[in-house]
């Protein structure tokens, strides 16, 4: 256990697995620094592949009993799970402030959301059946696959341990789940709460490590599904270790560079609002509800530019310690996101223009547009996971083009009622 005096709770250095906190055999650790403070948080003990397998089999033993169990009796240890998230959703709240720089302001609902889920997914596993074929009765009964893999990325270390835990342990699985280099103490947290709420030993395990642990959890031949988030590149590599173990089955959620497009008959403060949101929530650094680039029909173009910048200088003044309640920004994750932020800003400056922001003061990064940037730039290609807006405009519709990328997460098309909605959100590649 390690205490940081700027913490007031213990912080675990361990691995979990097999319901208790083991030492590592790898005797390597992770360090974990606080940005704001400029002081090193924690060092986190990083598991090998021993401790990996050892986690594998600790799950094994576990599933027979755990798989046996009813639907409404797992839903009990999950519902304790999570009124536990609630009842320590402070102490969840300043890991994600400490690690990764979050402004505190907003955790209250990151917490609530996760405690949500939990009891959404606690009974939420049924088959499915057919009478369409005369003389059959079809049945599709889900059954549990046994040992699952998971890896979560930095951004909501909570909520996304939680999204894999929780629905994995319902069905009747054991996990194996492994956190972000940048986030392991909040998934260490979560780890006693199920300790706390009488889940059976093996049920979960959580490990701290690096990416070799991931992928010797991708391709170990007793996990039968892996589930992760985070960048394509690794997601790419995970793909390829399942296939080459067991073929194992693979959820992949990935990043991408999805647009946001608004016709000059949208609501002009609803979209505004949510093109700020989804850019500037958690500095940008998410891809699930991020917004990267955006089109705006030429007619309201400069209105709506106005009122972005507008409201990136507000959410700038709200920028700062993120322990202060009246800010709405913090640091970005690490040192390392912070200077691949700034690589895409001094492309920016090369390949566009400045609307806004364009600079950072260390972990800081201050709300950014860019406008005047070509299709082709890297700024408008590829993910920047940051506060970083590359601004267009289109003529019409035929004239609207989405930009070329590759990937895409999600779209958002902001207009008044229209037939064309769905099929111009289909071409915003």
């Amino acid at each position: 256990m390690s205490n940081a005096s700027y913490s007031k709770y213990p912080l675990e250095t361990r691995l979990f697995i097999n319901g208790d906190f083991v030492n590592a055999t790898s005797g390597l650790t992770i360090k974990i620094n606080n940005l704001t403070m400029g002081q090193l948080v924690a060092e986190v003990q990083s598991a090998s592949t021993a401790d990996v397998d050892a986690a594998v089999a600790a799950a094994q033993a576990a599933f027979p009993a755990w798989s046996a169990l009813t639907g409404k009796q797992r839903a009990v240890y999950l519902r304790k799970l999570g009124a536990l998230i609630e009842t320590n959703a402070d102490e969840l709240g300043d890991l994600e402030v400490i690690s990764i720089g979050k402004a505190k302001s907003g955790m209250h609902l990151e917490n609530s959301w996760a405690r949500e889920y939990v009891d959404t997914v606690a009974e939420a596993v049924f088959g499915d059946t057919s009478l369409n074929q005369p003389g059959f009765l079809n049945l599709s009964i889900r059954q549990p696959f046994g040992v699952v893999g998971a890896i979560i990325p930095w951004n909501f270390g909570i909520s996304m341990w939680v999204w894999k835990v929780a629905p994995a342990v319902a069905a009747g699985n054991c996990i194996v789940l492994k956190s972000s280099e940048k986030t392991p103490l909040q998934a260490l947290a979560l780890a006693r709460l199920t300790k706390e709420a009488g889940f059976p030993p093996g049920v979960v395990n959580v490990l701290s490590g690096d990416g070799a642990i991931g992928g010797h959890i991708a391709g170990h031949m007793d996990i039968r599904k892996v589930s992760f988030t985070g960048s394509t590149s690794t997601g790419r590599r995970v793909q390829a270790a399942a296939a080459n173990s067991n073929l194992k089955v693979v959820t992949l959620e990935l990043g991408g560079k999805a647009p946001t497009i608004v016709f000059a008959d949208a609501n002009l403060k609803n979209a505004v609002d949510a093109v700020v949101m989804s850019n500037l929530v958690l500095s940008g650094q998410t891809c699930v509800v991020s917004t990267s680039r955006v089109y705006v029909q030429e007619s309201l173009a400069p209105t709506f530019l106005e009122h972005l910048k507008g409201s990136y200088a507000g959410w700038t003044q709200l920028q700062g310690d993120p322990t202060d309640l009246k800010n709405v920004l913090g640091t970005v994750a690490d040192v390392s996101q912070a200077e691949r932020i700034q690589e895409f800003l001094d492309i920016g400056k090369k390949d566009g223009k400045v609307a806004a922001g364009g600079d950072r003061d260390g972990a800081f990064v201050h709300p950014t547009i860019f406008t005047h940037v070509g299709d082709d730039s890297k700024l408008n290609r590829e993910e920047v996971f940051g506060p970083v807006l590359v601004f267009h405009t289109f003529k019409d519709e035929e004239r609207r083009s989405g930009g070329r990328t590759t990937w895409n997460t999600r779209s958002m098309q902001w207009s008044s009622p229209r037939t064309s909605t769905v099929r111009s959100l289909s071409r915003s590649g």
